[in-house]
């Protein structure tokens, strides 16, 4: 990983998240690596690919991944792709090395489009210690680094999906989508851990992590723990919503924990109006627990807003809401009055400009307790 794109990314940024991004920096780096050797093991190189960051390696890298072969290793270097690539062979273990796979300005044009660079479509995949890695500064044909649907048993783990502000810096239309990890439809089981989802692009549209179910497939189990996430698009940070009212096909069980949230305030874009979304009305999740995390976001609306939604529980974080400003904010707002709605034992702290101000604490059918709310 080029440990110099994130420092540049981070200058003048708060120095908490930056030392937060070293930590795990160091984690990968001293993460374990695979040197096994068995009749269901077999190298990238082994089908063509170089790792040298000149040759395309797509091919090798789509052959390798749907072989007969249990166990696909990466040697440590940097492998081009230009074009996407599907995973849809299941029992896979895919150790990275720390290696870096990267698009660029080379990748399929925005005319021959596909919405996915790496897209997960199969049962028990592992996938450790990689790099996905944006290095485009034009328009190409993607929106989204990696998604995962029709798959079970999933789990990323010590990776890097990493988006730098160049992707698209010099346009004056925004109005274009950039996302780390789409969990899209029919996924069970999936374990977001120890990653790093770092998305920079200035842009009105894109995600760090969205937990969705766009079919209406009834998708459950999904976690994201021990993670750091840092956006800087208009849209909110991370987003959970299904595509169906119907309480039967809703998404079931996400949990977000111990991890480092960091919204920042976009620059080009027009200022973000939701931190964290969990549920859209009436399209909402059933039993999501958003526990221990680390919270700074930047936005003029609210910063958790909740849909059709129940057993969802907020408590034992820590937060920082900087409200924009001339506006007017809420911490938490609910919609429907469904809704169920736990926001306790939280350690807020409001950070108001000089118009701003907070409209309310909570408001909807939200039940509070014991939080702790400062303001500056």
């Amino acid at each position: 990983m080029h440990i110099i794109h994130l420092i540049k990314e981070h200058k003048k940024k708060k120095t908490f998240f930056f030392l937060s991004i070293l930590y795990f920096i160091i984690l990968f780096s001293i993460s374990s690596t695979s040197n096994a050797s068995s009749s269901t093991t077999a190298y990238i190189s082994d089908f063509g690919a170089y790792g040298d960051g000149i040759h395309d390696d797509t091919l090798a890298i789509q052959t390798a991944l749907n072989s007969e072969y249990d166990t696909i290793i990466f040697k440590s270097g940097e492998y081009k792709i230009t074009d996407y690539i599907t995973l849809t062979t299941n029992n896979k273990h895919i150790i990275g090395n720390q290696s870096i796979i990267f698009t660029d300005n080379d990748y399929r044009s925005r005319e021959n489009y596909y919405e996915w660079v790496i897209n997960i479509k199969a049962n028990n995949i592992y996938i450790e210690g990689i790099t996905f890695q944006a290095r485009e500064t034009t328009l190409v044909g993607y929106k989204t680094q990696i998604g995962i649907q029709d798959a079970e048993n999933i789990t990323l783990n010590s990776c890097c999906l990493y988006i730098p502000s160049t992707v698209y810096q010099k346009s004056s239309n925004r109005d274009i989508e950039y996302s780390n990890l789409d969990l899209y439809s029919n996924w069970k089981d999936v374990h977001i851990s120890s990653c790093l989802l770092l998305n920079y692009a200035d842009t009105e549209h894109g995600v760090c992590i969205e937990f969705r179910d766009i079919k209406n497939t009834g998708s459950k189990n999904g976690y994201l723990t021990d993670s750091v996430c840092i956006s800087n698009c208009h849209d909110e940070i991370i987003a959970a919503f299904s595509s169906s009212s119907n309480n039967s096909k809703k998404i079931n069980n996400i949990v977000i924990r111990n991890n480092y949230i960091t919204a920042l305030n976009t620059i080009h874009s027009s200022p973000r109006d939701v931190g964290i979304s969990l549920g859209y009305n009436p399209n909402g999740v059933s039993n999501l627990t958003f526990v221990n995390n680390h919270v700074s976001i930047y936005s003029d609306f609210t910063l958790f807003t909740i849909g059709e939604s129940n057993n969802i529980y907020i408590k034992n974080n820590q937060i920082k809401y900087y409200i924009l400003a001339n506006s007017s904010g809420y911490i938490a707002r609910s919609y429907a009055a469904t809704d169920e709605v736990f926001f306790q034992n939280n350690k807020i702290e409001l950070i108001l400009g000089e118009k701003s101000k907070i409209a309310k604490n909570y408001y909807g059918n939200i039940k509070y307790s014991s939080n702790t709310i400062t303001s500056n």
